[in-house]
């Protein structure tokens, strides 16, 4: 994809499936399973470790999970039946038989069953990936949504042969599965891979839980990047219908403004922020083509230290960025942190209010075709605004990857610079050619590993005289 065009991956895969077992350790009400995961805010390295809850509200900690609280200790009208952690694992629920919904750290409330009649019990919950929501279940299989959860489907009101005893959200597909007591997997905009209903158990099945990789990719999967020169109504490649593909499409979330004048150095965020006006349809039209979607946004630097746009004064390095001295390094390396963790910002928030969600989100680090100039020649500043970025997107639990090539990664970021994130490897080279550069250590960048390469644009069926980036998985 070349500049202003569309999409990006990479990655960090995480495979979590936490057992735990209470030896020797005297609790006061039964634990009930559930798993979590905290993450390291800065590192590309996943930090596993997990809390468990009892009956009561009681909250047991290990590896480096924080307590933010618990119900222990307090009279509770229905016990305890399930938890779920926020994204960045700073905070979690817990949810009561009958509905009512107990928050702790930075896990928001909203809403609840808590004084509702219920037709059966509830017996689990799921919060959305991004941690704006969360789905309750009962043992009927009836589904309940708050915040921006959405229903896709229940069984309440369907005979069921054992009753739903947990459930889990589907990280890729924003869906989710219910089982039951007998093995029977329920799945609602989530992929069916099996269940055990049917067959004869030793004992009943008790819960569910997602094991994933970030990587929404497998070998061999082809498809496409589009961005708002896909748009149906732009001049330059307008295409009605998502390329023929087997599970790979990334649509562009945000953009450097093609209103930039050419020639202009380091412009400001008014003059660059640019959204794709089609985010949600075509997100929506790549999901309808089968393509497991990820999202990216286009980095660029800030200009010269400067007093002016607030994106540079806002964020993890505010402080820095508004006291040190603003002609020198050290303003500038504080202020491009903020402003690419501003970019990745404004870049989720337009998502989410255009419903496109995808937990991988690629960081478009390349040098535009048209006379810009994106990045200056302060590598290390180039570098703060990449870590700003990543930080953002990390901490709220996304997957992050590196749209680039070698030669363009090291002349923006420099030769030191190694985030180790999966990359997305950018090509001017024919579909056929592409599986090679999944081997091709001589084209890999910053510490990363290929999730995807792109190919030389191709015209596409049936808008012809349309052009789209084809994509291949690693």
């Amino acid at each position: 994809m070349g500049f202003g065009h569309a999409a990006r991956r990479l990655g960090l895969a995480l495979l979590l499936t936490i057992a735990v077992l209470a030896i020797g350790c005297r609790v006061n009400a039964p634990v009930v399973p559930t798993r979590t995961f905290a993450l390291s805010p800065i590192s590309t390295t996943l930090s596993p470790s997990y809390d468990m809850v009892a009956a009561d509200g009681g909250i047991f900690t290990f590896g480096n999970a924080g307590f933010w609280g618990s119900m222990g200790g307090t009279t509770l009208n229905k016990p305890i039946v399930g938890m779920a952690a926020t994204p960045d694992g700073q905070g979690y629920w817990l949810v009561a038989a009958d509905g009512g919904i107990f928050t702790f750290g930075n896990a928001g409330f909203w809403g609840s069953m808590g004084g509702t009649t219920l037709n059966k019990p509830i017996v689990g919950m799921a919060a959305t990936p991004d941690g704006q929501g969360y789905w309750l279940v009962a043992a009927d299989g009836g589904i309940f949504t708050f915040g921006n959860a959405p229903f896709y489907g229940s069984m309440g009101g369907t005979t069921l042969n054992k009753p739903v005893v947990g459930m889990a959200a589907d990280p890729v597909t924003g869906g989710y599965w219910l089982v039951a007591s007998d093995g029977g997997v329920f799945s609602f905009n989530a992929p069916f891979y099996g269940s055990m209903g049917g067959t004869t158990l030793n004992k009943p099945v008790v819960g569910i839980a997602q094991t994933y990789s970030m990587n929404p990719y497998s070998t061999g999967m082809y498809g496409a990047d589009i961005s708002w020169p896909q748009c149906p109504d732009s001049p330059l490649n307008p295409i009605t219908q998502f390329p023929a593909n087997n599970g790979v499409g990334v649509v562009g979330a945000t953009s450097v403004s093609a209103r930039v004048p050419v020639g202009s150095a380091f412009p400001t965020w008014s003059e660059a922020f640019a959204t794709n006006p089609c985010l949600g349809s075509e997100f929506k039209m790549a999901q309808a083509a089968g393509a497991h979607v990820s999202l990216y946004t286009v980095l660029w630097s800030p200009s010269a230290p400067s007093s002016g746009d607030t994106q540079l004064f806002s964020g993890p390095e505010g402080t820095c960025a508004s006291t040190a001295p603003l002609t020198s390094t050290a303003a500038l390396d504080c202020q491009a942190y903020d402003w690419g963790y501003n970019i990745a910002l404004a870049a989720l928030g337009y998502s989410s209010a255009q419903g496109a969600y995808s937990n991988l989100w690629w960081l478009d680090v390349e040098l535009p075709g048209n006379g810009n100039v994106l990045f200056g020649t302060d590598t290390t500043a180039n570098d703060n605004v990449i870590s700003g970025a990543v930080y953002a997107l990390k901490t709220l639990g996304y997957q992050v990857g590196i749209y680039s090539s070698k030669y363009q990664f090291a002349s923006i970021a420099g030769s030191g610079y190694s985030p180790g994130a999966p990359i997305w490897i950018a090509t001017a080279n024919t579909v056929s050619s592409l599986p090679s550069y999944c081997t091709s250590s001589s084209s890999f960048f910053g510490g990363g590993t290929p999730w995807l390469i792109q190919g030389a644009a191709i015209p596409i069926t049936p808008n012809a005289s349309s052009y789209v980036d084809p994509d291949y998985a690693c």
